[in-house]
């Protein structure tokens, strides 16, 4: 219950804040915002795998469910975030913002191999210690 309300308190301030910056009439077509691919594919893979993980602990078949709900839960918040930033955002500063989404992504690749090196290291047996 508590996740529908947080669902339904963003879909309101969007439709407060969004609608109204699309409707107002001025002739001009309001500026395209796009997010980085690589940032898409991180979100893509991230909530692929927490629909998938979610299924499993409700204990539910994991067959090709998960990856349709992760689908569409992925297309419906990039486009979501595409249009409240696209909206939000002054067109000057929209390269910057494009930025801000590649150095997250910069950042979580480096934290994502750094973990997977470091997996790969030989860890010394407990009797060394």
């Amino acid at each position: 219950m508590k996740l529908f309300k947080v669902f339904l308190t963003v879909f309101l301030l969007a439709f407060v804040f969004v609608v109204p910056a699309f409707a107002q009439g001025t002739g001009t077509e309001p500026a395209s915002f796009h997010i980085p691919v690589e940032f898409v594919v991180l979100m893509s893979g991230f909530l692929g795998y927490a629909v998938t993980q979610g299924f499993k602990a409700a204990g539910l078949p994991i067959d090709g469910t998960p990856a349709k709900i992760a689908a569409a839960l992925t297309t419906g918040l990039i486009l979501f975030s595409e249009a409240i930033i696209g909206a939000l955002v002054p067109v000057p500063y929209q390269p910057a913002v494009t930025g801000l989404f590649m150095l997250a992504v910069t950042i979580l690749t480096a934290m994502g191999i750094h973990y997977a090196v470091k997996s790969f290291q030989k860890k010394p047996p407990l009797s060394a210690i």
